[in-house]
């Protein structure tokens, strides 16, 4: 996680990211939040299915060694609490976590063990 005062130290780290895993041929993939009416209910309050779409895209990305770039998704950071703690289990030698789709859904979902989040935070949006 990195919290920055200014949306340029984000991008510049973010390109920094993009370009040192292209040496590795490591696949970066960045997700940010949407800001369509139509994800939207209220201001900070996105619709169902979009948190729905967004989580089941990082489940498949958490399968994969991938890197994944978070930037403006603060409400969906408590669904990924088991992801971003490393509380994983462990069955036949593969890392397994909880990511919570709804309150009563909460399946064990693959984590690569080369699969990286870094999850971006702008210093204004910290409660």
């Amino acid at each position: 996680m990195l919290i920055a005062d200014s949306d340029g130290v984000i991008d510049y780290v973010e390109r920094y990211i993009n370009v040192h895993q292209q040496k590795q041929k490591t696949i970066v993939r960045t997700i940010v939040g949407s800001s369509f009416s139509g994800d939207l209910r209220s201001e900070n309050t996105y619709a169902e299915d979009y948190n729905y779409r967004v989580l089941m895209d990082i489940i498949l990305y958490a399968e994969t060694n991938i890197t994944l770039i978070m930037r403006q998704m603060g409400h969906l950071y408590d669904n990924l609490y088991d992801l971003f703690n490393q509380n994983f289990a462990i069955s036949a030698r593969k890392k397994y976590c909880r990511i919570a789709l709804g309150a009563l859904y909460h399946p064990r979902c693959l984590a690569h063990d080369d699969f990286y989040c870094v999850v971006f935070i702008h210093k204004r949006d910290l409660d």
